[in-house]
């Protein structure tokens, strides 16, 4: 947020919404064992209220979850841009079908196939059409998508409406596979930078961010930072809040109301989200990859 004058100024509200699928469905990556830590630091060193859901397809359709969950979001904590900030995140496996290569598919799976899951609905949700909410808040709005194809949810900017920002931070361009949750994640990699740049006065923008991303993963080409606003250029800036707002813990919510499923992760931390991985190197030969220096700005 920056005042009349250029000089940054702190938001007053600042939630953040992050959300997994529930243990059951996190077998294979466990993304939950990156939620939790990623929490702490939204909650405990920036001050921010967080929520974490967890999405499951056993008595609801996960779509309808997801829809839900983003809609009551934005009712609940929207705001005034210049003191609002909206904070939503993902994490798990992603996916686009052939035909629509525009819309990014969250899933609990590697395949969108339920059979082995035990579930009643598709353990899957449209994340495109869920997050339409977002496009309408008043508030300045950050995505965090760490999932395969997460960049495939960039889509047409929006036309600018006022000083808001709105802006889409993903761990991969368009067509690309994602690392597993791990040392070389993008996760790791964001819950390493945001300590490091809360170490100095705690003022610091996307881009600062995004760049420290890029540099903790090696200089990989895979991540972006997108505004999705036609003629924005000001960055969302982050700072902890003050003190006297800062909530006594994050609150951990799930359709029916169960408790987070945290685990111990015993997976090969190197490898790519399993079953993404050949999809991707697929698709990425029928349409071209989009790629750009995750902190070079916006797109």
């Amino acid at each position: 947020m920056v005042s009349g004058d250029g000089s940054r100024e702190r938001y007053t509200n600042v939630t953040v919404l992050m959300i997994h699928w529930v243990g059951s469905l996190d077998e294979d990556l466990k993304a939950c064992t990156e939620v939790t830590p990623l929490a702490n630091i939204f909650r405990d060193d920036c001050g921010y209220k967080t929520k974490i859901v967890q999405l499951d397809n056993k008595d609801t359709p996960a779509q309808l979850q997801l829809d839900r969950t983003i809609a009551d979001f934005v009712r609940e904590y929207d705001g005034p841009c210049c003191t609002h900030l909206l904070i939503i995140y993902y994490t798990g496996h992603g996916y686009v079908w052939r035909a629509q290569p525009n819309e990014l598919i969250v899933s609990g799976t590697a395949t969108a196939k339920s059979s082995s899951t035990g579930g009643t609905f598709p353990p899957n949700a449209n994340w495109t059409q869920a997050e339409q909410p977002l496009d309408g808040a008043s508030a300045d709005t950050l995505v965090i998508l760490d999932c395969c194809f997460a960049g495939n949810a960039m889509r047409a900017r929006l036309p600018s409406r006022g000083a808001r920002s709105y802006e889409l931070m993903v761990a991969t361009g368009k067509n690309m596979p994602a690392t597993q949750p791990g040392p070389r994640s993008y996760t790791h990699a964001l819950i390493n930078a945001l300590r490091a740049l809360l170490q100095g006065d705690g003022n610091f923008t996307t881009a600062d961010l995004a760049q420290d991303i890029h540099e903790l993963r090696d200089h990989d080409r895979a991540s972006q930072l997108y505004n999705r606003l036609a003629g924005r250029i000001r960055h969302i800036c982050f700072a902890p809040l003050e003190r006297r707002n800062l909530p006594a813990s994050s609150e951990a919510v799930r359709e029916g109301g169960s408790s987070l499923d945290v685990r111990p992760d015993s997976r090969d931390q190197d490898s790519l989200r399993n079953g993404e991985a050949e999809r991707a190197t697929s698709e990425a030969r029928k349409s071209p990859s989009y790629t750009r220096l995750g902190g070079s700005g916006n797109q």
